[in-house]
């Protein structure tokens, strides 16, 4: 790990924490656009089906980004990437509390926002990815769990907004993504060797204890022509559709069916808790039986709950029901990066999930739009939920054609990369 004279306290959890939070942050305020929906909805007179394209374009622009996030930390390395980019969703936060037209919000919400977003994600993946080699799992299941942030804001943003008025909580929250989250990054460093460190459970050789598999280093271009690649992405984008549906229309559904907001707002946040939940434990999950079979379960266990929530009246149902939705949707997010660290390599990982993040905020955006569009013609959720429904049984099944990819072709020439879960993830 570190030399003699290091800290007790490991630099890469410094960073892996500082990323959380700052994420963390900018997650919470993006996703507690649930809450603001009706209230912005209403005084405006905008329908569901066109607030809800905020939302999609939101994952789209995010998506776009994220391609270019991956290669832009390449050059300038996370910490400028990451300043740069919670800048402009702070500036972005404060400028949506004087939205007075459609148009500006699908400029604020739906571009400003998402660059914020993806000058965080990628970057901090793959800085937790250079400074981890052993409890790599761990790290970067702490790392993506920006869910908490949901947890956090969107209570109190629903308690803002009954108090103060949407104006007022959105000025408030650009106030604390500047206050707290831009400070941090100061802390940001892109490789352990820049503070004369190793990474975390590397041995003096500079290979990593599990290394004897000498795992693949595919090129992008090489990586873009393997189909268990598509596979996967086939796999987020259905994942991502099934819950993006629900994630962005469930406070419409339950206030629709009498709920006060900030009941709804409540359940809602608990729903991304038990997402952390999963998150934390999948990796550990994966351990036992396999990614495979790992992510399989969770994305059932996903799909299964869908038909619940319609199913349900009680307060109590939907906590339930939530806190096993929330599991199954966050459980697979961090082993699909182990993933294609295992499968791909190292060398063009920034690049590879800039590629994955783009096709699974495809898969958030078409969602979260059809849903309102699908309440608008249909004057209800009936249709929405079949259809969220659908893309997770979708998702699930194809988990069952995941496999590891041949090795690469010539004139790159590796070994074949070992069947991923037989190997622990760390």
């Amino acid at each position: 790990m570190g030399k003699q004279g290091a800290p007790r306290v490991f630099y890469g959890w410094i960073i892996v924490f500082v990323g959380l939070w700052v994420t963390l942050v900018i997650f919470g305020v993006v996703n507690s656009f649930s809450v603001f929906f009706k209230p912005l909805a209403q005084e405006f007179g905008w329908d569901r089906g066109l607030t809800s394209l905020a939302y999609s374009l939101s994952w789209v622009s995010f998506g776009i980004l994220s391609i270019a996030a991956g290669r832009l930390v390449d050059r300038y390395g996370p910490r400028t990437v990451m300043f740069i980019g919670t800048a402009i969703f702070a500036v972005g936060t404060v400028l949506l509390s004087q939205l007075n037209s459609l148009w500006q919000l699908y400029l604020i919400f739906g571009l400003m926002l998402p660059i914020g977003k993806a000058a965080n994600v990628i970057p901090l993946v793959a800085t937790v990815l250079n400074w981890f080699t052993e409890r790599r799992g761990l790290a970067l299941s702490i790392a993506q769990s920006q869910g908490v942030g949901t947890v956090l804001i969107s209570p109190i943003a629903a308690w803002m907004i009954a108090v103060y008025g949407w104006r007022a909580s959105y000025f408030v929250l650009g106030g604390l993504v500047f206050a707290t989250a831009l400070p941090l990054l100061v802390l940001i460093r892109r490789r352990p060797s820049d503070l004369n460190l190793r990474s975390y459970g590397e041995t003096g050789g500079g290979r990593e204890p599990h290394d004897g598999l000498l795992r693949a280093d595919w090129t992008l271009n090489q990586v873009l022509h393997s189909k268990m690649f598509w596979v996967a992405n086939a796999i987020v984008f259905s994942c991502c559709a099934c819950h993006s549906l629900l994630m962005l229309h469930l406070v419409n559904f339950f206030t629709d069916r009498g709920v006060p907001a900030t009941s709804a707002a409540t359940m809602f946040a608990s729903i991304s808790m038990f997402a952390m939940v999963g998150k934390l434990a999948g990796g550990a999950l994966a351990d036992r039986i396999g990614g495979q079979r790992a992510i399989t379960v969770f994305l059932a266990l996903q799909t299964i709950m869908v038909p619940c929530f319609y199913a349900a009246w009680q307060p109590w149902h939907y906590y339930a029901i939530g806190a096993l939705f929330g599991v199954g949707m966050g459980g697979p997010m961090p082993m699909y990066a182990l993933l294609f660290r295992e499968f791909f390599g190292q060398k063009s990982i920034g690049a590879i999930l800039g590629v994955f993040t783009a096709m699974s905020s495809t898969g958030m955006a078409l969602g979260g739009y059809m849903g309102g569009i699908l309440h608008d013609r249909f004057d209800g959720y009936t249709e929405a939920f079949v259809l969220s429904l659908l893309a997770g049984t979708t998702a699930t099944l194809l988990t069952f054609l995941l496999k590891p990819p041949e090795a690469a072709r010539p004139p790159l020439r590796v070994p074949a990369v070992p069947q991923w879960g037989t190997q622990r993830a760390s």
